[in-house]
């Protein structure tokens, strides 16, 4: 059975890029970490990174930063590449986050174990049969990632592995510090009116300044899915969708590339599958 894994971070108006008919044109093989908002007010005349494919399809070329220049302070950032790719699709990729690389790919495969054996593990069924496994975390700020309940699980399942904990840990820490890297560079490129608070709490009592000050203030939900096609699940109608065009609740969203693994069936055994698309 083959299941796509892909964790991401909803920080606390995110757009899902299940976009009709357009793909992302650079493939940086699980290096990399997306983060979308919706785009901010572009000038009119500013184009668009974006390339005709045929008469009805679009390709994205998406912006990089490197996770090094968001957390430099120095001061020698340049700032042109995240101001333009914010106001206009509102995507960026942040690449050489340390660790990241090796971190996804056996948190990924870690994931799909547990996500099988855990009994707080959610499944959805979409409208063309694909079943999504969920497993959630929460993180407070950019460094205070509460414990992900499992559930009531064996000692002996993948879920208690004390190498798996850790690494969840390391991996969640690295989306979260390239967030935080994020969310502090948009304060500077993006400081509101007169200065006045970008937000303020209720019932209206604490004022947040701007952007770093609410992702560091706020609780940010974390989700590993897990997308698969059951055994014996009925054929779908042409016409049915998986996931379709949606609005997420929040400010921006963190994802990471997804990893396309073979599990036994019981998924006691999860291994990549090279070259998938």
């Amino acid at each position: 059975q083959r299941a796509v894994m892909g964790p991401m971070q909803k920080n606390t108006c995110a757009l899902d890029l299940a976009r009709p008919r357009r793909t992302v044109r650079r493939r940086l093989e699980g290096f990399a970490m997306f983060l979308a908002v919706c785009a901010l007010a572009a000038p009119a005349a500013q184009a668009s990174p974006h390339v005709a494919v045929g008469d009805d399809t679009n390709e994205l070329r998406v912006p990089t930063v490197s996770f090094a220049a968001l957390a430099d302070k120095s001061g020698g950032f340049d700032a042109s590449v995240l101001r333009d790719a914010m106001t206009t699709d509102g995507i960026v990729a942040v690449t050489g986050i340390p660790n990241f690389a090796s971190l996804r790919r056996a948190v990924m495969l870690d994931s799909a174990r547990c996500g099988a054996e855990a009994p707080a593990s959610r499944t959805t069924t979409f409208e063309d049969g694909t079943a999504r496994r969920t497993f959630a975390g929460i993180t407070r700020g950019v460094d205070d990632s509460r414990a992900i309940e499992f559930g009531d699980v064996n000692a002996e399942t993948s879920c208690s592995d004390p190498q798996f904990k850790a690494r969840l840990a390391d991996f969640r820490g690295a989306v979260s510090s390239a967030a935080g890297a994020f969310a502090s560079r948009m304060s500077e490129l993006f400081p509101t009116a007169e200065g006045q608070p970008l937000l303020w709490d209720f019932p209206h009592k604490t004022a947040f300044r701007n952007l770093d000050e609410v992702v560091r203030a706020a609780e940010h939900l974390e989700h590993f899915h897990a997308y698969h096609r059951p055994e014996g699940a009925a054929a779908a109608e042409p016409d049915a969708t998986t996931i379709d065009l949606h609005a997420d609740q929040g400010l921006f969203i963190g994802f990471t590339p997804g990893l396309v693994v073979q599990t036994s069936g019981d998924a006691s055994v999860a291994a990549e599958v090279t070259g998938a698309a």
